[in-house]
């Protein structure tokens, strides 16, 4: 047989699949469908026993606030937050690692003067990449920073 015979009923055999697949997901849709005012059951008579009540921890909300809120807030966009997430670091630079990052910011920090006293020169660093990068509005990178959001004034 010939390369294009081949590659033809390579082709119709993937279309009978794609057709088969979507057949299968039209009927569990239609089986849900008609399940979907049934009733279930009770959340209430859900049993957790064994391993799962083992995950389960017996704090309550409140403790968790109140940890959330007695630890020191960590600042944003610091180089720990970077360090071992090159994905992050790719999102918000457009650089490919944390390592790469690290060399362009110390051959250029000593030649930045700094104007912010709330934020670090990384901090400084990455909000300018970020907005190089993302073209993101001066007042979302405030508020991502924790610093006063710039205002326009404008007279009309």
């Amino acid at each position: 047989m010939s390369k294009r015979g081949q590659r033809a009923n390579e082709k119709e055999r993937k279309r009978k699949n794609q057709q088969e697949r979507e057949r299968l997901l039209a009927k569990e849709i239609k089986s849900k469908k008609l399940n979907l005012n049934n009733p279930g059951e009770k959340i209430s008579d859900i049993c957790f026993s064994g391993e799962l009540a083992a995950l389960v921890e017996s704090g309550t909300q409140t403790e968790d606030f109140q940890y959330l809120f007695s630890t020191a807030p960590q600042k944003p966009f610091e180089a720990a937050e970077f360090c071992n997430d090159n994905k992050k670091v790719n999102f918000y630079t457009g650089l490919p690692s944390f390592h790469i990052l690290n060399i362009i910011f110390h051959q250029i920090e000593p030649f930045v003067t700094r104007k912010s006293q709330n934020l670090s020169a990384f901090q400084e660093f990455i909000m300018a990449l970020m907005k190089l990068k993302l073209n993101m509005p001066l007042a979302d990178l405030a508020y991502r920073f924790n610093v006063s959001v710039p205002t326009v004034s404008r007279t009309f």
